[in-house]
């Protein structure tokens, strides 16, 4: 994410507005910006009707940027529009701004979201609580499954890939491929029924 957006010249993944296909703004909760559909005091962001942006609307903004008279102009574009110049790729006729730079699943889903779910799982999520949900897991329940990953490992042959390490002790160690493994072949057998 962080190489697209020096491509695209966009404040990236961190930024209030953070997605190059819509103009959904971002919350910010401690120092990252987030960008939820649902939103506390605010009506539901359909995801089927995003405000979406161009590839004009974002080279017109970047123009605007580039053609600005003083770096104090520039910074305030720049904070408006989340854009911080016009990409030399954009001059290419067959890129889009908006739909050539593809979402990168290892970062977004696998050292994301996927390790996101669990920490919330477990309660150690940035110091949320579970909100109006119950669906933390008692630690004897992180405890089984983490056991429970071990001893697959004995048993899963090695084409599906590596073994996946005890997930209830130290993760800092897991990789893409650790936690493709867990959210694909492991997670949906060993989750089964612990959100009910």
């Amino acid at each position: 994410m962080p190489a697209i957006a020096k491509f695209m010249a966009m404040k990236g993944h961190n930024g209030y507005q953070p997605c190059q296909a819509c103009n959904i703004p971002g919350v910010l909760y401690g120092t990252t910006y987030y960008a939820p559909l649902c939103r506390r005091g605010q009506e539901f962001i359909d995801p089927e009707k995003l405000p979406l942006r161009s590839h004009k609307e974002i080279i017109q903004q970047a123009m605007g940027f580039e053609s600005a008279e003083t770096p104090a102009s520039q910074k305030h574009l720049a904070k408006e529009y989340w854009i911080n110049g016009l990409p030399v790729l954009a001059t290419l006729s067959s890129v889009s701004m908006t739909v050539s730079f593809s979402f990168d699943i290892m970062h977004l889903i696998l050292l994301n979201n996927i390790k996101n779910l669990l920490l919330m799982w477990t309660g150690d999520f940035k110091g949320m609580d579970t909100g109006n949900g119950d669906y933390q897991h008692a630690p004897t329940v992180q405890e089984a499954i983490g056991k429970a990953c071990v001893a697959a490992g004995r048993t899963t042959p090695a084409v599906f890939g590596t073994r996946v390490p005890n997930i209830a002790e130290d993760r800092s160690y897991f990789t893409a491929k650790t936690w493709t493994i867990f959210a694909t072949m492991l997670g949906p057998v060993l989750l089964r029924g612990r959100f009910i």
